[in-house]
């Protein structure tokens, strides 16, 4: 999945995503021969429970 197709099914701009890259939030993900970032059903599951516990009222940090 490419950052757009997940960035727009969990609801999230793109450079969310990238920050949550940057802040280790969630795992890096590999690279395709067109060097575009693949995305996988795992970082699904680890945005999902970023906005889990953010909804709980826990920050970022």
């Amino acid at each position: 999945m490419r950052a757009s197709e997940i960035a727009k099914l969990m609801g999230i701009s793109k450079d969310t995503l990238r920050f949550y890259e940057r802040e280790a939030l969630i795992s890096i993900p590999e690279r395709g021969d067109n060097n575009y970032r693949r995305y996988t059903a795992e970082h699904v599951k680890q945005i999902k429970f970023i906005k889990y516990a953010q909804s709980a009222g826990f920050t970022l940090s």
